[in-house]
């Protein structure tokens, strides 16, 4: 594990200063290094995954929040001009117009869960693992993206030393052809070694356009690589040079699979997600409390009963509870679902109480 966080070091670091290097994509030379650079600048995949990673540690630095109560305020002003007309029991009628009146409105209301099936640990348990995949996702977008930089450059250079054999496979050719040629011409040749070294020769022109087409192909993969213009011109190195120092057994000592770990945490969040559904079964219990306040004024009231000026406030309290009985069976459902999710190996038998 150690060696794991040492490693990611090492990439953000690498990271950063390839992000903060200046310079264009404009040279006569390129060696593999300043590929992987560029395509380390550039990769969409990799922006993308530092994105990503951003976010959830944004996540995972606000997880507290699910254990902190809910608190909102609302607040209303209302202006009524009405007019109002009345005919009461007794035949006498009451009518009134311009009759205006001022309502204010106002609450703060508190609801804190106590108790939701254990949910809110799970969810920040997920915010965990979704801080662990982040970096893991990173790690593998740059350790793929080097590979792949470095494939693509090494497969350039050993694609020019083939078209340097068809090359000298040409000159061989063209040799062959010129002596039949001399040969026939001084009467000590044949026509048809003349008529097969040309097509000799044709062939290897033909496999030479095929070469070129095929490292102009790798170009531009390796372009795309480093995401710059497909236009783009370079010269890359003519030899391949192999280490001679690495040692098998130090690199199986130090190897990790950031794919295999990325595997691994899934499983780990898929067993979560079921654990989340099976909170569904359990009650919900919560805190709830208000301040409200309320106030009337009407300049003429139409009934002498009513009063021209109304205020109420005060402060409430309570326990809510919800507790599932029947849901048509949606949370087996979406247990089941989440156990059986492709890609997550969880054993679960039909039938089985989960």
């Amino acid at each position: 594990m150690h060696d794991t966080n040492k490693m990611m070091t090492r990439v953000f670091c690498l990271l950063v200063i390839l992000f903060f290097s200046k310079g264009s994509f404009s040279q006569d030379s390129l060696t593999v290094e300043q590929a992987v650079a560029y395509a380390l600048r550039n990769n969409y995949n990799i922006m993308l995954a530092r994105n990503d990673s951003a976010i959830a540690a944004i996540n995972y630095d606000l997880r507290s929040g699910v254990f902190l109560p809910n608190l909102n305020a609302s607040g209303t002003y209302l202006v009524n001009n009405n007019n109002q007309k009345q005919t009461l029991a007794d035949g006498s009628e009451r009518d009134r117009k311009g009759i205006r009146s001022n309502n204010l409105n106002a609450s703060l209301n508190l609801s804190w869960t106590v108790f939701d099936g254990f949910r809110m640990f799970l969810l920040r348990d997920q915010l965990d693992i979704a801080v662990t995949r982040g970096n893991l996702v990173v790690k593998n977008a740059v350790i793929n993206t080097v590979a792949d930089v470095i494939n693509t450059y090494f497969d350039i250079v050993r694609q020019q030393q083939q078209l340097k054999n068809i090359e000298e496979q040409m000159q061989f050719a063209s040799e062959r052809l010129r002596l039949a040629q001399y040969k026939f011409d001084i009467g000590v040749g044949i026509k048809p070694d003349v008529l097969q070294a040309q097509i000799d020769l044709n062939n290897r022109k033909a496999v030479q356009v095929n070469q070129l087409a095929l490292i102009d192909q790798t170009r531009q993969s390796l372009n795309q690589l480093m995401n710059v213009a497909p236009s783009a011109d370079y010269k890359v190195a003519d030899t391949i040079i192999a280490r001679r120092d690495i040692v098998l057994g130090n690199l199986l000592v130090n190897i990790t699979s950031p794919e295999l770990e990325l595997t691994k945490t899934d499983v780990e969040a898929a067993r979560l997600n079921v654990k989340l559904a099976k909170t569904a079964r359990y009650p919900t219990l919560s805190i709830i409390s208000a301040y409200n306040f309320s106030r009337t004024s009407n300049n003429q009231v139409i009934n002498q009963f009513s009063p021209l000026f109304n205020l109420n406030r005060g402060f409430n309290y309570g326990v809510t509870a919800s507790i599932p009985i029947l849901n048509n069976f949606t949370v087996k459902q979406q247990i089941r679902q989440a156990v059986r999710k492709p890609g997550v190996c969880i054993k679960y038998k039909p039938g089985q109480h989960v």
